[in-house]
């Protein structure tokens, strides 16, 4: 099949866009930094390495991240989530990638990753051969199908991911919700237990969408992603650590410092800090980042997902990013993977790069809780190397439409 490619009008829209976005960070730097704007103490100062997940639409949005910011990222765990950049920003691919992924080649998703590369809008996807990879399917999921996670699986094997590298889970016999071990013996108020009437493995959907199958899936990928500790579970018989009793250590963390009020995002994130790194921060020397999915927005997420055990246990920080609905375009507060987010933005393809609106925001976050992430040279890089490359074209299309008029003008008369 021939690569897809770019057509000259394509291309310069394209170079616009970004020529407009760069022009804009670069101005809201210069703002940023007359105000102080990430010149503060980290939390954590031993931040070594960095891992990420997320369900339904936060799986995809840690996708998103993983390409985005590949020489950064160690693993990722995916619970039900799409290819990276299969939808683009063309909702009439939902129906395919949601349920008939299987049918789009695999060579054209690396061709759109080779040409977001090309223009430095996302890391060499070389780093992605290095990563960990995890990916969770239930098997009575009818959201998105089984075959949205196997193309998943064969795109990130032609990205060079070794087998050993990449580990797959489509047996629990759960639905579009993200399996727990013990999600109705941790959840003690009156709402939630009348909540969890319904959500046994396989059952019809409802809020949370967090199921109880028996299964502990999120310690089962965490283990699998961070080989650099030796992860510690737990079972449900372990009062001490019940979901409920951590809570105490989730704290909220201000997400409007970095503009998350135009980006669809909620002005608070949450973080999970274990006891013995509240006591002495360089004990956390590991990140974890978890998405929400779709209509995710309360604190069941955070609470119930299992992440802050493994987290108690293993002195892992968690970050928790937090979306939030728009009325008309996104009622349910997906992040966003197809294009919607706009905000004060110039809503178009960049959402799924580096520099789309809502991925400058968390990674920022991620830089300011303390994990590196080169944003200031990432910012100043692309911004030079996009003016000169706009420069360039702007030159030459020039060139191109006023040559033929000096070429054709008449000659003047010889008196």
């Amino acid at each position: 099949m021939a690569p897809n490619t770019l057509s000259p009008f394509s291309s310069l829209f394209l170079l616009s866009i970004i020529f407009l976005l760069a022009t804009t960070t670069i101005i809201n730097n210069n703002n940023n930094n007359n105000n102080n704007f990430l010149v503060h103490a980290k939390q954590f100062s031993n931040l070594k390495t960095l891992t990420i997940s997320g369900f339904d639409s936060g799986a995809t949005m840690a996708t998103q991240l993983q390409f985005a910011h590949s020489s950064k990222v160690q693993g990722i765990a995916i619970f039900s989530g799409l290819p990276y950049y299969c939808i683009k920003n063309n909702l009439t691919r939902s129906e395919k990638c949601f349920k008939q992924a299987n049918t789009i080649p695999v060579e054209e998703l690396l061709d759109t990753i080779q040409r977001l590369f090309d223009y430095y809008l996302i890391d060499n996807p070389n780093f992605i051969s290095l990563h960990k990879i995890y990916l969770q399917h239930g098997s009575k999921d009818r959201t998105i199908t089984r075959e949205a996670l196997e193309k998943s699986k064969e795109l990130y094997e032609a990205l060079g991911v070794k087998s050993e590298y990449l580990k797959t889970n489509f047996d629990i016999p759960s639905g579009h919700a993200l399996p727990s071990i013990d999600y109705t013996v941790t959840a003690t108020d009156k709402e939630n237990k009348e909540d969890n009437k319904n959500n046994n493995c396989g059952e019809p959907l409802r809020k949370p969408y967090i199921q109880n199958c028996g299964v502990d899936v999120v310690g089962e990928a965490l283990k699998f992603l961070i080989t650099s500790l030796n992860i510690k579970f737990i079972n449900e018989t372990i009062k001490d650590l019940s979901a409920d009793k951590l809570k105490k250590n989730l704290v909220k963390i201000d997400q409007r410092k970095f503009k998350s009020e135009y980006h669809l995002m909620n002005d608070f994130g949450y973080l999970y800090i274990p006891t013995e790194c509240q006591k002495d921060e360089t004990k956390c020397n590991h990140l974890h980042v978890a998405f929400h999915g779709c209509d995710q927005l309360g604190e069941e997420f955070m609470v119930y997902s299992g992440y802050n055990r493994i987290a108690e246990l293993n002195n892992i920080v968690v970050f928790y990013p937090m979306s939030k609905p728009q009325d008309i375009y996104n009622p349910y507060g997906c992040w966003d993977f197809f294009g919607t987010e706009n905000g004060d933005d110039f809503r178009s393809e960049l959402y799924a790069t580096r520099i789309g609106p809502q991925m400058t925001t968390v990674t920022l976050m991620i830089e300011d809780i303390g994990y590196f992430m080169d944003m200031k040279s990432i910012t100043e890089r692309h911004a030079t190397e996009v003016l000169i490359g706009l420069a360039l074209l702007i030159i030459g299309l020039i060139y191109k439409f006023t040559a033929p008029l000096f070429k054709s003008a008449p000659k003047p008369k010889q008196e």
